[in-house]
């Protein structure tokens, strides 16, 4: 994909605001990115993989995580996704 270095540097950026919502919103538009990308997404599991972790530690924005828990199913129903990112 063309611009997918951009958008991901953009929404990881995002994760750096207190917004709950606005964290929700670039769940959706990272688990969407990982359904294009397939397998290719996995280049950048390592770095979004604290900002996984970290929203599914903060139980106290439950829609956050209900979100995230979403974004993983997706990544891990792609047969192709789930062996490159099994190492997380």
């Amino acid at each position: 994909m063309q611009n997918a270095d951009q958008i991901m540097n953009l929404f990881l950026k995002v994760f750096a605001s207190r917004s709950a919502t606005v964290h929700e919103e670039a769940m959706l538009v990272i688990g969407a990115l990982a359904y294009v990308m397939g397998p290719d997404f996995a280049k950048y599991m390592l770095e979004f993989y604290k900002y996984l972790e970290m929203g599914l530690q903060n139980f106290e924005e439950y829609p956050v995580c209900v979100v995230i828990v979403g974004v993983l199913g997706d990544i891990w129903i792609d047969r192709e996704v789930e062996s490159t990112i099994f190492f997380f």
